[in-house]
């Protein structure tokens, strides 16, 4: 069962042959621009200056015991930096952001190798950005 994806690129599944999840839910961050007046006299007056791109984190663990190729699938995410893809995120089955988000940074981190030295499990944070055409 798809319990999300972005785009044809990373496919959050859980079945009895494949398994990718994220760890610990995700974190999302909205924010907003201010700017800071000084005031001669008075106190500090802020303007609002807008809005920043909304920003969704999430640890994935990738494991060979689940169905899944470490390797192949850290080399599609960092694949998709590089050619700047901009892709939905779907969670349960409903987009997350109104808008695109590319991957902003991959930092992955072996956790477990097998004796011929292929990566058997790899822990990776995902940072995403929304993408506004």
């Amino acid at each position: 069962m798809a319990v999300g994806q972005w785009g044809d690129i990373i496919t959050f599944e859980c079945s009895d042959k494949y398994l990718l999840t994220m760890r610990n839910g995700w974190k999302r961050k909205a924010s907003g621009r201010w700017e800071e007046h000084n005031m001669h006299a008075s106190k500090t007056k802020l303007e609002y200056a807008g809005f920043d791109a909304d920003e969704v984190e999430m640890e994935i663990i990738i494991s060979a015991e689940h169905g899944v190729r470490p390797r192949t699938q850290i080399y599609y995410l960092e694949r998709a930096i590089r050619q700047a893809r901009a892709e939905y995120l779907f969670l349960d089955g409903e987009r997350f952001c109104w808008t695109k988000l590319v991957l902003k940074s991959v930092e992955s981190e072996i956790t477990e190798t097998l004796n011929d030295g292929k990566i058997a499990r790899m822990t990776c944070k995902c940072v995403w950005q929304e993408y506004y055409e």
